[in-house]
């Protein structure tokens, strides 16, 4: 059922992973995937003239997210994932800040 016929109230039904490389007690998937990333300015950045944002608001509006977001912050604390800083991902604000980090580690 996709998410548009999907009847109010029911969680949505998730696509099998490819494959799981390591099973975890608890954790369902893994799902590798592509990121494009754009160029950032480094040069403009170290002499101010470029502005970074440091804050990030998101409201969840769809169900879909909602379920997603649970399940990467709780797959990520069964694998007992930690950030940068050695701290463990705690809520889904850092879930969002390790997914970053992964990204910038890439």
């Amino acid at each position: 059922m996709t998410r548009k016929t999907q009847a109010k109230g029911t969680v949505p039904t998730l696509p099998e992973a490819p494959f799981d490389p390591e099973p975890v007690p608890g954790v369902v998937q893994s799902k590798p995937f592509g990121v494009p990333l754009g160029d950032v300015p480094l040069e403009e950045i170290r002499q101010g003239l470029y502005y970074l944002n440091r804050k990030v608001e998101v409201r969840l509006r769809d169900q879909h997210h909602q379920v997603t977001m649970r399940r990467l912050w709780l797959g990520l604390d069964r694998v007992g994932a930690r950030l940068v800083n050695g701290q463990r991902v705690a809520n889904n604000a850092d879930a969002i800040r390790w997914l970053l980090e992964q990204i910038d580690e890439g």
